[in-house]
């Protein structure tokens, strides 16, 4: 999430905080990346494999029935590594912190989020 560059744009997101009404379905989630920035998100949610499910259905198991995926759609934040680096250095990071910690404020306390910048999904 980029920072606010002038007052409407930061009294706009206070407004948002402030008004906006909590909801855990997958409508809430993809409105509020949308409203915060990120707009084309989507959001993978996985399930278990129970006995009417297809054949070809993947056998996700345990944990994975409370995982979702948040997909966003373009890379955010990615730095490579350079010359100049040091050794310690990832070779590539990326992602948005803010955003990360806006979904798991308003996440369910129990599912477990991925999330996936630059298209996956």
């Amino acid at each position: 999430m980029a920072p606010a560059t002038n007052v409407a744009e930061r009294r706009r997101r206070v407004h948002q905080k402030l008004a906006r009404q909590g909801g855990q379905s997958t409508a809430f989630f993809i409105s509020l990346m949308a409203s915060m920035g990120y707009p084309g998100c989507t959001i993978t949610e996985f399930h278990p494999f129970r006995a009417g499910s297809k054949c070809s259905a993947g056998l996700n198991q345990g944990g994975w029935r409370y995982a979702w995926r948040v997909n966003v759609p373009v890379a955010v934040n990615v730095k490579f590594l350079n010359v100049n680096a040091r050794a310690n250095e990832p070779l590539a990071s990326w992602g948005d912190a803010g955003l990360a910690c806006l979904l798991a404020k308003y996440k369910p306390a129990h599912s477990i989020i991925y999330i996936s910048y630059g298209g996956a999904a």
